[in-house]
């Protein structure tokens, strides 16, 4: 298995290019999860009389193709302020605009607010042109869908690009393919966004004689702020101790399947912040 590797950290809107004026102001923001910059533009009701926002950009990544797996992740981070009109969005890689792999995140699974976006490596959604050499990349490319050509949103956000690497586990009961794909009946996506969290607010409800099993979280705010991760209990157990957020900032944790967050059995998994603020709280995960 290889390392990770971040192919854009989003620190300089300077090397990317808009792919049409149905994209506009496309700018650094600091509004982001990791490092110091994502990435931001709007959709915008151009002359192109196009459906999708979006920038592309040149690169050179060559991926050890002997240690690279099927079952690694694409991973990316996306904010919208709104999901009216969304019909999905895209991350493309490959050698240019016509030949490339896609993996495609349906409007379904996007949330307002930040959304950890994941794709496995060996389940594109469109092989385009010749596809990819993953020794030879040279094009990315990162995007937003919209219903209808006339559509706009603005200030939509992309942030850390990456290549994940992810374990492939085999027992008797189930096969374990990374975080999102879990061969599990289980599997969930929670999300809530939350004007005050200052006391435990509730992210994934229990399931009745089950463990919750976390496998990525995402966290952001608009206000400087610490939270804390815990079970309902009514002396709760503190899952994650503090962690300290700047004004508009975030992070993400991803846990290997081996290894997730567990929240014991017939309890909730709550967040309780420091003080009131614009939060956001996404997890991923399966209950068994």
């Amino acid at each position: 298995m290889f390392q990770l590797r971040t192919i854009d950290k989003m620190y300089d809107s300077s090397v990317w290019t808009a792919l049409s004026d149905d994209t506009t102001n496309l700018a650094s923001s600091a509004l982001r999860i990791t490092g110091k910059y994502s990435l931001e533009f709007d959709k915008a009701n151009g002359s192109a009389n196009g459906t999708i926002a979006g920038a592309s950009r040149a690169v050179k990544l060559n991926l050890d193709e002997s240690s690279m797996q099927v079952h690694d992740k694409i991973q990316w981070s996306l904010y919208l302020s709104a999901l009216t009109n969304v019909a999905s969005c895209y991350v493309k890689i490959g050698t240019d605009a016509s030949n490339n792999m896609q993996w495609t995140i349906a409007d379904t699974a996007l949330n307002t607010g930040w959304t950890v976006c994941t794709g496995v490596v060996g389940e594109p959604s469109a092989v385009n042109g010749t596809g990819w050499d993953p020794t030879n990349i040279t094009y990315m490319e990162v995007g937003v869908v919209f219903d209808l050509e006339t559509n706009t949103l603005a200030d939509i956000k992309v942030d850390a690009i990456a290549v994940v690497p992810s374990r492939y586990t085999e027992d008797n009961s189930s096969t374990c393919i990374d975080s999102i794909a879990r061969v599990d009946s289980g599997r969930f996506q929670a999300t809530i966004t939350s004007a005050d969290a200052s006391s435990a607010t509730g992210v994934k409800a229990k399931t009745a004689d089950k463990k919750i099993y976390i496998l990525s979280l995402l966290c952001s705010t608009d206000t400087e702020l610490n939270v804390q991760f815990q079970d309902d209990t009514g002396t709760p157990v503190v899952l994650i101790e503090n962690i300290y957020l700047a004004a508009n900032g975030g992070f993400v944790m991803n846990f290997p399947p081996e290894a997730p967050l567990v929240v014991d059995t017939n309890k909730d998994f709550d967040v309780i912040a420091s003080s009131a603020g614009n939060i956001t709280v996404s997890i991923t995960g399966y209950v068994a």
